[in-house]
């Protein structure tokens, strides 16, 4: 029963973030009674009896869901939340494959997106661009992540090797920002959608880093658009690839590896890889495989699925860097 009650775990954390609860409980302990005076809330949030007084405070998992915590994971917990929690009432749906989409059936049928029944046809990325406020969430989430759970991503990889860093699907450059304060790598361009690139240019514009990091928009479905490699490059795919089924995994990468041409640019994909068990600590693996795969078609892979997918995108496997981290560094060479 607590596994069929889980959805309420998850309400109920959105809930005390869009509350801002935990940074009321920043200032000290409060009764229930207090927090629902503090907040202008309904009265589900007080009690009666003996523990009408009993005290709330943040602890160790509630503090980072304060705004100003130095590891502030607020936006990542929303963020995973309104991306999935949506669409989720389809999943028996999705699993129908006997059953025709968009009037096809047979071994060749589409995948059923459950966030495209949701939203009305649209992407799980339209919706999201559709509203601002969704989408600072989704972008904020991802900075957060770059602030933490990558610790291990920035700091035991030899970033020092690169003579340049081209972020594809960067953001708004927060990773390429931490490279670029802890190794010696002279300059790196961030790539992102249009409307992703201004605000993190303009965010930039007052830093010492802003000679050294460019900020291009584009399409990585399109190789033109992408910077074109150059010697000493490495590419880096960073949570982007996960999204993706593994025919457009093949059109994203085919690009990069045009965008690099004869140019001896490398190729890293950092990923939540299956198998890596900091990763399953956290949230599970095959939970976030779940969630791509849902929402997107998308999915976690192994070592084993990376090496056929670039050896179907004109690259070359070359290992795993496994880092203090939930995720993996894949590199693979242009071939």
């Amino acid at each position: 029963m607590q596994t069929a009650a889980g959805f309420v775990r998850a309400q109920v954390l959105e809930t005390i973030i869009q509350l801002d609860i935990p940074d009321v409980l920043a200032a000290g302990p409060r009764t229930s009674a207090e927090l629902a005076a503090d907040k202008g809330s309904n009265k589900v949030l007080s009690k009666s009896g003996p523990e009408a007084h009993t005290l709330y405070r943040n602890n160790s998992n509630t503090a980072v869901l304060r705004a100003d915590h130095p590891n502030c994971m607020r936006n990542l917990v929303q963020a995973v939340i309104m991306t999935g929690k949506p669409w989720l009432n389809h999943l028996t749906w999705a699993m129908q494959k006997d059953k025709s989409v968009n009037g096809q059936t047979g071994p060749d049928t589409p995948p059923r997106l459950m966030a495209e029944r949701e939203f009305g046809g649209q992407s799980l990325w339209e919706w999201q661009a559709a509203d601002p406020a969704r989408d600072k969430i989704f972008n904020d989430g991802m900075a957060e992540i770059d602030k933490s759970a990558i610790y291990g991503v920035i700091h035991d990889h030899k970033w020092g090797q690169y003579k340049r860093l081209v972020d594809i699907g960067g953001g708004y450059g927060q990773f390429t920002k931490s490279i670029l304060l802890n190794h010696d790598v002279p300059s790196a361009v961030v790539f992102d959608q249009p409307h992703v690139v201004e605000p993190a240019r303009k965010a930039l514009a007052d830093t010492p880093l802003k000679e050294r990091i460019m900020f291009s928009g584009g399409s990585f479905f399109d190789a033109g658009t992408l910077p074109a490699g150059r010697d000493g490059d490495a590419f880096l795919l960073r949570q982007i690839l996960h999204d993706w089924s593994d025919k457009q995994v093949i059109e994203i990468l085919k690009s990069c590896r045009r965008a690099m041409g004869a140019s001896s640019s490398r190729l890293l994909i950092v990923e939540q890889g299956v198998g890596n068990k900091l990763l399953d600590r956290i949230c599970g693996a095959r939970q976030v495989d779940i969630h791509m795969m849902g929402a997107l078609n998308g999915a976690e892979r192994s070592p084993q699925q990376w090496q056929q997918l670039l050896s179907a995108s004109g690259f070359a496997f070359n290992g795993v860097d496994y880092v203090r981290s939930p995720f993996n560094i894949v590199q693979a060479l242009p071939i």
